[in-house]
């Protein structure tokens, strides 16, 4: 996952479509953007970063999650 902090993210979208085949090979599964990270999602690792140079920069953070569920006990109360 990614956000990027300052809203002009041209400069990031640029590099991760150039680097997509690199980053899916490499962490196994594509980059998303955190807007769609699942609420059940368990953060590993954060870290806020900043590329470019001082005309043309992009700040943004990197987060590592691993999937996971979460058991509805309410909902599974209810069946049976």
């Amino acid at each position: 996952m990614f956000d990027h902090a300052d809203g002009s993210n041209d400069l990031l979208e640029k590099v991760l479509s150039n680097q997509a085949d690199t980053i899916q090979q490499v962490l196994g599964r594509p980059i998303q953007d955190s807007r769609h990270q699942p609420s059940h999602a368990v953060v590993i690792a954060r870290s806020a970063e900043t590329i470019g140079s001082q005309e043309a920069s992009c700040s943004f953070e990197v987060i590592l999650t691993q999937p996971t569920f979460r058991i509805d006990s309410d909902a599974l109360c209810q069946v049976g």
